[in-house]
């Protein structure tokens, strides 16, 4: 059932993408892939893994709904904050996308009520930075296979060849 939930979770983060590659209405291409991909993977892995990094199981952690609530506004604030930041560079609204990024951290996300588990701290700083790798992976290949179907979707859509 885990392989089924993460495959299914892939083909919707999949299609986020891509819908959010063609409402921007420019052509993909591997390497506009990769930047759409990395910008997914800051929104949905590496902000909210700085406020609250994977957990092995056995580890001290806050409630799950306390950690969902925060998620979700951070993955938004950041999304937007990266596109503020993107199509509105050294202006007043790229100012703005900075304070999306930041807000969540300030406020800061749920703590769990003890420190320490049975499991030795390095075990589970390992697994988190392992976990963080493992996504910056996956947002690459989907960023870079979005990208790329999307291109040449464009191109046999204007009749060029090697489509």
């Amino acid at each position: 059932t885990t392989l089924l939930f993460n495959v299914l979770t892939g083909a919707g983060y999949g299609l986020l993408l891509s819908a959010a590659m063609m409402l921007r209405g420019r052509e993909g291409g591997l390497r506009g892939g990769l930047l759409w991909g990395a910008a997914g993977f800051a929104a949905f892995a590496l902000a909210p893994a700085l406020g609250l990094p994977a957990e092995l199981p056995g580890v001290p952690a806050a409630p799950l709904q306390d950690r969902q609530i925060w998620w979700l506004p951070t993955v938004a604030a950041t999304a937007g904050g990266i596109a503020l930041l993107v199509y509105y560079r050294f202006s007043l609204p790229a100012l703005a996308g900075v304070a999306f990024i930041v807000a969540p951290h300030v406020v800061g996300a749920p703590a769990a009520d003890a420190l320490y588990g049975a499991i030795p701290p390095e075990l589970v700083a390992r697994f988190a930075v392992r976990s963080l790798a493992g996504m910056a992976l996956f947002w690459a290949v989907l960023g870079g296979f979005c990208g790329y179907l999307s291109g040449r979707l464009a191109r046999e859509a204007a009749g060029e060849p090697g489509g």
